[in-house]
């Protein structure tokens, strides 16, 4: 798929390695060429903010990116191509449940085991998130539908779908696509000092897999995709 100049939408799926890439995208872009979508804090715009754009300001944009799903609507009077880096499903999950006993209110005190989270908890980043996010559809319940709906989106929308587990090997592959002139790698946001996969029951492991079996299909299929010729 032609980039030239076709504005792009980069969906960072938490705990992918989104915020490192998203510095690097401050390093090779305009500050008014970029729109990042977050509410963590003030540094960061919403959906709303960038719904309320004016066309003339939209049509500036070089890049969007933040915390989005799949939702060419929302994109109105652009006509966008589509970036996302994908991480081990497994992964992912043991790293968000470190982020949340660590830095989200409510948890933190409680520091409860990751067995206990899976079980008590009903944040929907635990099932099959991934997916979810790329599918473009808003049902709260995964299934089949999402992951056919996910991977003709990633074939037909996306010109590039990258690895977490393969950091270095993504960013060398899409700043090489989008001609970047500094594709220094920053690792940031990460869950030092937390235990990793090795740590944790294999029946934790096994709730996870049966958890979020429609991401690990993604997920290889991605897997398959990135490693092709």
């Amino acid at each position: 798929m032609p980039v030239d100049n076709r504005q792009i939408v980069i969906l960072h799926i938490p705990k992918t390695a989104g915020t490192s890439l998203r510095k690097l995208v401050q390093k090779n872009y305009k500050k008014e060429e970029c729109f990042f979508v977050y509410t963590k804090n003030s540094r960061f715009r919403t959906v709303d903010d960038f719904m309320q754009l004016g066309e003339e300001k939209k049509a500036r944009l070089k890049i969007v990116m933040g915390h989005l799903p799949f939702n060419p609507s929302l994109y109105a009077g652009m006509n966008p191509v589509y970036v996302t880096i994908l991480r081990n499903p497994v992964e992912r999950v043991i790293s968000y449940y470190n982020h949340v006993m660590t830095r989200k209110d409510g948890w933190t005190a409680r520091n409860v085991s990751l067995l206990k989270y899976l079980e008590e908890s009903e944040d929907l980043q635990l099932w099959n998130h991934q997916t979810r996010i790329l599918s473009g559809l808003n049902e709260v319940v995964v299934d089949g539908s999402h992951l056919e709906a996910a991977i003709r989106n990633i074939e037909t929308h996306f010109i590039f779908t990258g690895l977490s587990e393969m950091y270095v090997e993504s960013i060398a592959k899409l700043s090489a696509l989008l001609n970047w002139s500094d594709a220094t790698i920053f690792r940031e946001n990460t869950s030092a000092g937390r235990h990793g996969i090795g740590y944790y029951s294999k029946s934790e492991i096994q709730k996870i897999t049966d958890m979020n079996q429609y991401d690990i299909e993604l997920y290889n299929h991605v897997n398959a995709r990135f490693q092709g010729p």
